[in-house]
């Protein structure tokens, strides 16, 4: 009877053990599978932001609720649209402005922030060419005319910056290349300065409201969501996908760390007040630049607002900083 209360037991045991390892093996798989999928939702949320989106409208839109006369500078100035291609076959939009279609002039290459396209620029754009610059404003990937669907953060888009500055050489004679660009434009131009493509052919770097990475603007996005799952396993998870279907990571996209490679004068222009890219984040990216020559420009104003905000004193700070 013993003997057979002792089979019976290790019968039971051995069954428990199966089914422990098959919950276990379906806890285990159950988690990769919420990984991946957490993953990939990560990584095409972000990627994919302006799918559905009329970035186009979003820039008049935005002109509008700071009370600028888009109209009257789209009457004076007259946008020639340029397209060209980048390494990789990516076609690149461009609208060139200039006051009477001579291109051999200083220019200043502007690169607009997420959500928007080269009409939000037209500020900027505006004081550039009231002291006789050529201006070519870009539409970023999946931005204004753009066909690419893919918001990289600046990753692939620092390559596209590469045809616009060659063809601006082509068609000018020893003149000055600026490349000036806000918020996500600012990444994608701080990312571009840190190439040799930059160091050997542009010779001003204008950065205002820059984040500091992609991490670091996806940890803002992530912490305001409040979904209780532990930012760094979101991370993982999301950086995993990216490199495994994209091509490039979280840290691909480190625009302080690239400023080490940047040798390029540059002026970082930032917000006190600005609640999204924070001031800690400009004054990183500063800290950071190579080049002998660079300004820090804190300024009172939120998030790109301070050429609303502060006017002439913004054109006064770029303008003197690209005079030396």
């Amino acid at each position: 009877m013993e003997t057979v209360v002792k089979t019976k037991g290790k019968r039971l045991l051995k069954r428990l053990i199966k089914i422990l390892v098959v919950i276990m093996l379906i806890l285990v798989i159950a988690f990769l599978g919420f990984s991946y999928y957490l993953g990939k939702e990560i990584a095409v949320q972000m990627l994919m932001q302006n799918e559905g989106n009329d970035t186009n409208a979003n820039s008049y839109k935005q002109l509008e609720e700071w009370g600028y006369d888009y109209k009257y500078f789209e009457s004076l100035y007259k946008g020639e649209k340029i397209n060209l291609i980048a390494g990789d076959g990516n076609e690149v939009p461009v609208t060139f402005f200039s006051t009477d279609g001579n291109y051999d002039r200083d220019t200043v290459i502007l690169v607009h922030g997420a959500g928007g396209d080269h009409v939000s620029m037209y500020p900027i754009a505006e004081f550039y060419l009231q002291n006789n610059w050529n201006v070519a404003a870009m539409d970023q990937r999946a931005s204004g005319t753009s066909k690419n669907p893919y918001v990289t953060f600046g990753h692939f888009e620092k390559n596209d910056i590469v045809p616009v500055v060659e063809f601006i050489k082509k068609n000018t004679n020893n003149k000055k290349i600026v490349v000036h660009g806000q918020s996500m434009g600012a990444a994608t131009a701080g990312l571009y300065a840190a190439t040799e493509h930059a160091n050997q052919n542009i010779d001003y770097c204008i950065l205002d409201s820059s984040y500091d990475s992609m991490e670091g603007i996806f940890s803002v996005i992530w912490q305001s969501m409040n979904t209780g799952l532990p930012y760094e396993y979101a991370v993982t998870c999301g950086d995993w996908y990216l490199k495994h279907r994209y091509g490039f990571s979280f840290e691909d996209v480190d625009v302080v760390a690239a400023q080490t490679n940047n040798k390029i004068p540059t002026l970082v222009i930032h917000g006190t007040k600005d609640d999204f890219c924070f001031a800690s984040m400009g004054k990183a990216i500063y800290k950071n630049i190579s080049s002998d020559k660079k300004e820090l420009w804190l300024v009172e104003s939120r998030h790109i607002e301070a050429c609303i905000d502060y006017p002439e004193e913004y054109e006064q700070k770029v303008l003197s900083f690209l005079a030396d």
